[in-house]
């Protein structure tokens, strides 16, 4: 009888920090349920990004099915031109008070050679909602932000 009134005290207890903390800052519980989604959610675009699949990367959208198509179509283009996603590393998927945001460095093909850009990522409920490049500020980055941020 111990042990059960020990385990009951012991959840009792769990459930009192995760309710004080959600209580405190309610976005850091939120994120322990919403950082794993967005995490599987951005490996499977950036993956289809690598695999040139412009289909499977625009279903991790948060976009209509239309605007998806259209999405890929322009995508398509880009890579026409000699600008594609060869590469990615140093990806994170914070979500928090002052990162609500991903953050991760894509190398593209740029006409042959490779270059790394520092990324920004935000979401939707139902998917990547930006995919905003900084700097530089060149044409195919300027073009890059035309399909993939909402400024």
């Amino acid at each position: 009888m111990s042990i059960i009134k020990g385990l009951g005290l012991l959840m009792t207890l769990c459930m009192g920090i995760v309710m004080l903390v959600f209580m405190v800052e309610p976005s850091r519980v939120i994120g322990w349920g919403v950082n794993p989604v967005n995490k599987q959610t951005t490996i499977r675009y950036l993956n289809a990004l690598l695999s040139n699949d412009l289909q499977a990367a625009s279903a991790e959208l948060g976009r209509e099915p239309d605007r998806q198509k259209e999405w890929a179509r322009q995508m398509e283009g880009l890579k026409a031109q000699g600008f594609y996603v060869t590469g990615f590393d140093q990806l994170k998927v914070p979500f928090d008070r002052e990162h609500m945001d991903g953050r991760v460095n894509l190398t593209f093909s740029v006409n042959g050679k490779e270059e790394t850009y520092y990324t920004i990522l935000t979401y939707a409920l139902n998917g990547i909602n930006q995919a905003c490049i900084f700097s530089p500020d060149t044409e195919f980055t300027q073009a890059w932000n035309r399909l993939n941020c909402h400024n």
